[in-house]
């Protein structure tokens, strides 16, 4: 299993907008073969700041995901509402 942390710095006043945005790509990332859970914090110190966790089976479903039509969707839209962030996988041991 692979867990990504993807965690989003929000442009000022873009945080209704962003959580807007990202409700299609939760519910259909979801419904994805491959995939475990994919669900959006926020941070409990930093309302501006917004993570992804997602538990994906394999690599091979990651792939698929990132080449989902509401994966594409939500990259196109991501820079007018989000700052910075980063995004790193883990691999469960």
């Amino acid at each position: 299993m692979i867990t990504i942390v993807a965690r989003n710095i929000l442009k000022p006043g873009a945080k209704e907008a962003f959580i807007e945005a990202t409700r299609r790509l939760i519910e259909e990332s979801r419904k994805e073969q491959g995939n475990i859970a994919y669900d959006l914090y926020e941070d409990t110190d930093d309302p501006q700041a917004m993570c992804f966790i997602e538990r994906w089976l394999d690599t091979a479903a990651i792939e698929r995901h990132n080449a989902s039509l509401h994966f594409k969707e939500w990259i196109d839209r991501k820079p007018e509402l989000v700052a910075s962030g980063e995004v790193i996988r883990y691999r469960m041991l």
